[in-house]
């Protein structure tokens, strides 16, 4: 089954307004690390960016 069959396939199950929500509120939790890694890698390095963003994944 081919990807784009299988995403019209939930569509079929599911009424598309519950999915986009849940994809709406997963949006956080993903942009979270991605702006921790570019705020700390701008104002002190890539290796420090990626201690805190080791710590934050381990919580």
């Amino acid at each position: 089954m081919s990807g784009v069959v299988g995403f019209r396939a939930v569509f079929t199950l599911v009424p598309p307004r519950p999915a986009v929500v849940s994809f709406l509120a997963r949006l956080p939790a993903a942009l979270c690390p991605t702006g921790t890694l570019l705020m700390v890698t701008s104002l002190s390095g890539i290796g420090d960016a990626g201690l805190v963003a080791g710590m934050l994944w381990a919580r």
